[in-house]
């Protein structure tokens, strides 16, 4: 079955062609943060491509963890203790709050594009114009 390299949706739900269903939390470039809808395990699925059945994969994963996470100790084997740490993270807000900031970036390098351009018009040399050139 021919398959196509895409960047899944956020909020849609997507059948993993081995089996499980993964809801999009956020694409980005033909990768995503998957969450698994049984089980809640989040991860990065890098190089996610879909067949023509509608169902996905992906080359590989990163950064997979628990959606809810909570801070408990563990005995080991040995008989050490173990702390398992984990914080829980507020995906919408997150997200939400990295746009914010891609969005004010992009602003940003609008108005500093603008006054590089008035400080060119106002210095009367034309763009990329040394001041040697300048002199001559």
């Amino acid at each position: 079955m021919k398959g196509k390299r895409i960047t899944p949706e956020r909020g849609k739900i997507y059948k993993n062609r081995g089996g499980g269903e993964y809801l999009c939390i956020r694409g980005l470039d033909g990768d995503a943060i998957m969450r698994n809808v049984a089980s809640g395990w989040m991860f990065w699925a890098n190089g996610v491509t879909q067949y023509e059945d509608g169902s996905i994969e992906w080359d590989y994963s990163t950064d997979g963890h628990w959606e809810e996470k909570t801070s408990h100790c563990t005995e080991g084997r040995q008989g050490k203790l173990r702390l398992n740490m984990e914080v829980s993270i507020d995906e919408e807000g997150l997200f939400a709050h990295m746009d914010r900031t891609v969005d004010a970036i992009r602003t940003l390098e609008d108005e500093m594009t603008g006054l590089r351009d008035a400080l060119w018009k106002a210095s009367g040399r034309e763009k990329g114009e040394s001041e040697e050139s300048q002199e001559e």
